[in-house]
């Protein structure tokens, strides 16, 4: 941006994004500064906890929007590494209107209890991280916008990656749905 006179000229031409980002509102994650990339180069959606909820219409709009209208070839769901919804999905502690927000999560630790809760506390929260975002790549890939794209012969890939803020390293987790033949692949989840 600075030393470039036209860079606010280079923005007006469009955007032309092949990777759709759903991450959090953290502060700290923000997808063009973790992936190097220029504006223009992401289409992004951010909320608490990167968590896709079937029921959530806004972004659902971002979704049918990033693949029916931008031609999007990528879904990244982005977690990261000392995520306060994932914290305080463990603890449980009430907060009130984010506690029904936060219920996926919730219901993921709540799934994995027994094999977390061993874990050291920073472990434990950074695979819960992981483990969420695989959740909302199942989620979104069973709605029905990548499903009829699938069908329609569009290559999608909805991937789960973990963002560590301690190190800057962005991390595939290697979870991955390609097609609805993947859905019966990542149903059993590994720690």
């Amino acid at each position: 941006m600075q030393g470039d006179p036209y860079y606010f000229n280079k923005l007006a031409q469009g955007q032309d994004p092949k990777i759709l980002w759903f991450g959090c509102g953290d502060s700290r994650e923000t997808a063009e500064v973790i992936t190097g990339s220029s504006p223009g180069d992401i289409f992004v959606h951010r909320n608490i906890g990167n968590i896709f909820l079937e029921s959530d219409i806004s972004a659902l709009a971002v979704l049918e929007y990033a693949v029916d209208h931008l031609n999007i070839t990528d879904i990244i769901v982005a977690a990261h590494t000392h995520c306060s919804a994932i914290k305080v999905s463990i603890s449980r502690k009430p907060l009130g209107i984010i506690d029904n927000w936060i219920r996926r999560p919730q219901d993921v630790y709540s799934r994995f209890r027994n094999s977390l809760d061993p874990l050291e506390e920073s472990l434990r929260d950074g695979v819960l991280s992981v483990l969420n975002a695989q959740q909302s790549v199942q989620c979104i890939a069973r709605t029905s916008i990548p499903q009829k794209a699938w069908a329609s012969g569009k290559q999608i890939n909805v991937h789960a990656w973990l963002f560590d803020i301690d190190t800057g390293y962005l991390y595939d987790t290697k979870f991955t749905v390609t097609g609805p033949q993947d859905l019966v692949k990542q149903a059993q989840w590994v720690i």
